[in-house]
């Protein structure tokens, strides 16, 4: 039998098991961001959505605005790390420098 090893010295199947771990790990953080974090995130959102409809100054109208923006762009943030965090891959190739050609 051949057990082939890895340049860390670990054998395929003991590597083969921490990555299925890492990535049932990656998937479980992504589930609870996404289904907790980014619930509750819009929810707040919709709420102050609601709450521009009230009765209340210019002041406040701006301050609310201010916060709906600073959600959406943390909600924005949350799902982009959900999305690295389930496809690591396709996340590293997009973010790796592209070779620039030559003149």
């Amino acid at each position: 039998m051949t057990v082939l090893v890895r340049a860390d010295n670990s054998s395929m199947p003991e590597a083969t098991q921490a990555d299925g771990y890492l990535d049932a790990e990656r998937n479980r953080i992504a589930v609870r961001l996404n289904d907790e974090v980014i619930r509750s995130m819009f929810t707040a959102s919709l709420d102050l959505h609601g709450a521009l409809g009230l009765e209340a100054s210019d002041q406040v109208h701006d301050r609310v605005r201010a916060a709906i923006g600073e959600l959406d762009r943390a909600i924005a943030l949350v799902r982009t790390t959900v999305f690295d965090l389930e496809y690591p891959a396709a996340t590293t190739r997009a973010r790796s420098p592209q070779p620039q050609p030559q003149q």
